[in-house]
């Protein structure tokens, strides 16, 4: 009898392989990062570029240049707050500072 019940999958088996999934990828996405440029993704990049830098591709590397070079996060996001007048709420502007506190975070 014990081995009918042993066989089985049950579908708490599949919940917690789905879970532990999950936090991996979401322990990897807050991992910290030694260079924001390195980290932004190809297609990421591109949507920076057009979206944030009005595709201004010098712009774009500047800054993120810039932003590799601040002691710490609130310098960081300072700089960003005083330079571009970005909607604070907008997914690509939050994708980026999100990077930017990643490169900043205790490692």
């Amino acid at each position: 009898m014990a081995d009918k019940f042993h066989s089985k999958k049950f579908v708490h088996d599949d919940i917690a392989k789905k879970n532990v999934k999950k936090d991996v990828s979401s322990k990897m996405q807050s991992k910290p990062i030694n260079d924001i440029n390195s980290a932004i993704g190809l297609n990421d990049k591109f949507i920076f570029i057009r979206e944030l830098f009005g595709n201004d591709k010098m712009h774009y590397h500047e800054t993120i240049q810039i932003l590799n070079n601040f002691d710490n996060y609130d310098n960081a996001v300072e700089f960003l707050d005083e330079n571009f007048d970005w909607d604070s709420d907008d997914t690509n502007y939050m994708r980026l500072k999100e990077l930017v506190r990643r490169k900043y975070a205790e490692k």
